[in-house]
């Protein structure tokens, strides 16, 4: 239980270069808004494809900084804790999008076997994920 928590919170670490201390430029976004369609579309995307294992089809939109910084095993391990730790993923729930300067910030709402939790997708503005987090529900945007 011990490596599991420590792999976790190393994976969150590993992803969480880009969205920690970015200054919020606008409020929440409507996510059933058409601008945002294609954003939440591909969001939801990421999720499918890492709950059916397919995290090089993942790791292929990654930008530079997270390719360099995450790779193909260390995000199955990473799925992998997450899930030992929360159960195994059921649905995807609703979605909330926010900006955070330059970036877009997709959660999506998890109904994991043992619990609701979220996964969140940042997106640069060439659409190329920033960021990817495996997280408790609710657990807030940094400003």
């Amino acid at each position: 239980m011990i490596i599991l928590r420590r792999i976790t919170i190393w994976f969150v670490l590993a992803v969480s270069v880009v969205s920690i201390g970015c200054g919020r430029e606008s409020g929440d976004l409507d996510p059933s808004a058409p601008e945002n369609a294609e954003v939440v579309e591909e969001a939801r995307r990421v999720v499918d494809e890492i709950d059916q294992g397919q995290y090089g089809e993942v790791r292929k939109r990654f930008d530079k900084r997270m390719t360099a910084s995450l790779s193909e095993d260390q995000l199955a391990k990473g799925w992998e804790a997450f899930e030992s730790l929360k159960g195994a993923m059921r649905s995807q729930g609703p979605v909330e999008v926010f900006k955070r300067r330059e970036y877009t910030v997709v959660n999506v709402e998890l109904d994991l076997a043992k619990t609701k939790a979220q996964m969140r997708v940042t997106f640069d503005k060439q659409g190329k994920i920033a960021g990817l987090y495996f997280l408790d529900a609710g657990a807030p945007v940094p400003d």
